[in-house]
């Protein structure tokens, strides 16, 4: 057993005795930071790494000062104004971007395996350090008011704690991400104390055990992938042996068909089953896809197209797969660069040496995908598998105008990554603005405010749909014919961007009703009875259809 593999199996042990603890709901924050750390564990393992840690003092401050970088960035933009704590997917994918971006400056002169492990390391410390502020910040609201958490169970108590910090910094999320983060950092420092074994047993076993647990769960597919990887690479590397691995993943196939009985799967009223909602969510994408098959949709556009396809199911960030999310964000163009960026991507890591299980791994990636997004992020996913595709060192050290060029290319996507950060932040500042229960005025001339900033930075469908819902709000307060005009405007504009977007055309034709035109309200609502049958805008349709139709003769 190499280290990286020891340093795996005592990270998978946690989380099968922390799993023993913790509620799904809970757990699932947990599966996201495990998602996101995986693919670093796979790119070392399969490049060769041993895991070995630098120990001189000077690279274990590195991931430390780079942690402390993002903090401060963190808290500077929180000071500026910027809902920084949106989410904690968001924040991971951040994260992992910023360091990527100053673990590559940090790391010249190391060897890959310090480079990955250096990279690694800077972001658990910049979750960590994350994690560290929110304690901080909510540490006052739990001394001020026990009695509002006091004699609650653990299902219970995270929603009063989101509740006390403004539903804004602490989230279910980070107890478990951050305990994940602490853990994989302090595992590379602990791996020495692990023995090393040949055998195939534990593997064995293991893939089992989590087989069962994928099957109780649904929300242990990255520690499943953990398992598949070692058991290819067994796979490789002991040929002899296959039976070994093969019998237990057989056995968890049988015992999987039988627990889970497949013809309940075909319950479509459920839509709680993973697999009915991922099918569901395969067609929607298809049809997205459909509608701009080139170029797509958009980057993120998924979620906000999807009510226009389907009703009844709860509306979705991405459709549970890498590929067929690009294929309806970036459509066929997006799809083939991606696919030609892997092929590059795996040619490049199959000629750092013919023994190490590069492609397994690499497959074990890809196929995961198909079902999920490794770092669940959708909006970012393509981009962030273009940066892995470019930063990862090459085998043969490039010459000077590649070096310039994945550097540019690393600039832009970490330029592109603060746009995003701070467009995401002021619009779900201005949202919160929006929907605050304590709506007035003033809290509506703020919401204004932020998405002016937001469609500054992105101009998207959704900040001029959120731009014109604020408008009508004040104009329905003031009683503003100018703030009504101005609605109008920028919910043209949501229309004119995304045309299929119910939510947008509903919002578009009551603008026009207060307006007191209803024939353009008609068409709208029309529209959108159209694009969603089993809505209720059917319903309204109808209503100011019948409104129009003039008064029958009085006898």
């Amino acid at each position: 057993m190499t280290k990286i593999e020891s340093c795996a199996v005592f990270y998978v042990s946690i989380l099968l005795l922390l799993f023993l603890w913790w509620p799904p709901e809970v757990y699932t924050g947990l599966k996201w930071a495990a998602n996101a750390f995986l693919f670093l564990f796979l790119l070392m393992a399969a490049l060769g790494s041993d895991g070995s840690s630098a120990s001189s003092a000077r690279s274990a401050l590195k991931p430390v000062l780079a942690g402390s970088f993002f903090f401060i960035f963190l808290v500077v933009s929180t000071a500026a104004g910027v809902d920084a704590y949106r989410s904690a997917e968001t924040l991971l994918g951040y994260s992992a971007v910023f360091a990527f971006a100053f673990g590559l400056r940090l790391v010249r002169g190391q060897t890959l395996a310090g480079r990955l492990e250096t990279i690694f390391l800077c972001v658990a410390a910049a979750l960590g350090l994350y994690g560290l502020y929110q304690y901080v910040y909510l540490l006052p609201e739990l001394v001020a008011s026990p009695e509002a958490w006091s004699g609650l169970s653990k299902d219970e108590l995270f929603p009063v704690l989101t509740r006390m910090a403004g539903g804004r910094v602490f989230s279910r999320f980070a107890l478990p991400s951050t305990f994940s983060c602490v853990l994989l950092a302090a595992v590379p420092f602990l791996d020495h104390r692990i023995r090393h074994s040949e055998t195939l047993w534990p593997w064995s076993l293991l893939l089992l055990l989590t087989t069962l647990n994928l099957i109780l769960a649904r929300s242990f597919a990255a520690v499943l992938l953990f398992c598949l990887y070692w058991w290819a690479d067994a796979w490789i590397r002991h040929p002899a042996a296959r039976w070994k691995v093969s019998a237990p993943a057989a056995a968890a196939c049988v015992l999987a068909i039988f627990l889970l009985r497949p013809e309940s799967l075909l319950d479509v009223s459920a839509p709680a089953n993973p697999i009915v909602l991922r099918w569901a969510n395969w067609k929607v994408a298809v049809h997205e896809w459909m509608s701009a098959p080139w170029f797509g949709v958009g980057p993120g556009n998924f979620s906000l197209l999807f009510p226009a396809y389907t009703s009844g199911l709860t509306e979705t960030r991405y459709a549970h797969g890498f590929h067929m999310t690009i294929l309806a964000e970036t459509g066929l163009a997006g799809l083939a660069t991606a696919v030609a960026l892997l092929a590059y991507l795996a040619g490049w890591i199959r000629r750092a040496g013919p023994s190490t299980p590069a492609l397994a791994s690499l497959a074990l990636v890809l196929a995961y995908s198909l079902v999920d997004i490794v770092f669940e992020l959708p909006s970012l996913s393509f981009l962030f598998f273009l940066l892995l595709g470019l930063t990862i060192p090459a085998p043969v050290e490039p010459g000077r105008s590649v070096r310039r060029a994945m550097a540019a290319f690393a600039a832009a996507g970490v330029a592109f990554s603060l746009v995003l950060y701070f467009a995401d932040g002021y619009y779900e500042q201005g949202m919160n603005a929006l929907t605050s229960t304590r709506s007035s005025r003033q809290t509506y001339q703020a919401a204004g405010r932020h998405f002016e900033r937001a469609g500054r930075l992105w101009p998207a469908a959704r900040v001029d749909a959120a731009r014109g819902q604020g408008e009508l709000a004040l104009a329905r307060v003031e009683h503003n014919l100018h703030r009504l005009n101005a609605a109008l405007h920028h919910l043209t504009n949501a229309v004119a961007k995304s045309p299929a977007t119910v939510n947008y055309r509903v919002a578009l034709a009551e603008t026009l009703l207060e307006m007191g035109d209803p024939a353009r309200a008609l068409i709208h609502f029309k529209e959108a009875a159209r694009l969603d049958p089993r809505g209720p805008h059917a319903g309204r349709y109808t209503k100011i259809l019948l409104d129009q139709m003039p008064a029958p003769p009085v006898p």
